[in-house]
């Protein structure tokens, strides 16, 4: 018997037949349309949702080979407090969730790496917060602003004492040397808290390990922990009072 004729002979049979069976054949040859239609409506209403509810950010951290502790929701809701912007419309946010390995580039430090290098180009971080390896992995890779662009004259003699330089001399040669694809170079990098002995000393970091607070709300993988404001940031006054609030001015 043709597959038609069989099927319609089954839907006539059904015409009488209980509630149970005619559930029972709906659900046999519907099921999937069902599911299918569901998935598709429950992706629908939460993609609505997600665009009405999304909000800019006011301030957005990256805080590298870290994790967050007990103490971060208080630290970073005592930050949120400081500044000024409307929480129906921005938000704050730290992601301590990128993980960059200096012994090797497994599968979470190529994630990392790509994911920092996308959000960094899409103007979307304010700041690195990170220990003093990786800190200088990306600082003479120019991620990091000259801070006299960005601090004040009080501010720079506020924090001279925790100052991370870089020698622009040496970036120089490290680009050049990526430029004639010498992988055999490897730069020699200055003592980061003596720019008296650097050709082109820059503040590009401020060393923030000191700060007992910051080390209750989060663990770092190194002690000694810097922070820099991203060359590109579009909110660099938010980067500046995340720095005040570290330091508890």
């Amino acid at each position: 018997m043709p597959v038609m004729d069989e099927f319609r002979e089954e839907r006539e049979a059904l015409k009488n037949g209980t509630r149970k069976e005619k559930f029972e054949y709906f659900w046999t040859y519907y099921k999937w349309y069902v599911i299918g239609g569901i998935a598709a409506v429950v992706f629908i209403v939460s993609f609505i949702y997600e665009i009405i509810n999304n909000k800019d950010y006011a301030f957005y951290g990256v805080f590298l080979n870290s994790y967050a502790l007990e103490g971060e929701e208080a630290y970073m809701q005592g930050f949120a407090d400081r500044l000024d912007y409307d929480e129906t419309k921005y938000t704050v946010g730290i992601d301590s969730s990128l993980y960059i390995s200096h012994e090797s580039y497994d599968e979470t430090t190529t994630s990392s790496t790509q994911k920092l290098m996308v959000y960094i180009a899409a103007n979307e971080i304010d700041l690195i917060v990170g220990d003093a390896t990786t800190f200088n992995q990306y600082a003479y890779n120019e991620t990091f602003a000259d801070l006299r662009d960005i601090l004040s004259e009080e501010q720079m003699e506020k924090y001279s004492d925790y100052f991370y330089y870089i020698d622009q001399a040496t970036a120089d040669e490290k680009e050049a040397a990526q430029d004639d694809m010498n992988y055999e170079y490897v730069p020699d990098y200055p003592d980061s808290t003596k720019p008296e002995e650097m050709e082109t000393p820059i503040p590009v970091g401020v060393y923030i390990d000191s700060n007992e607070s910051l080390w209750e709300a989060y663990s770092f993988s190194e002690e000694s922990v810097v922070m820099g404001i991203v060359i590109n940031t579009l909110r660099p006054e938010a980067a500046v009072e995340f720095l005040e609030y570290v330091f508890g001015y």
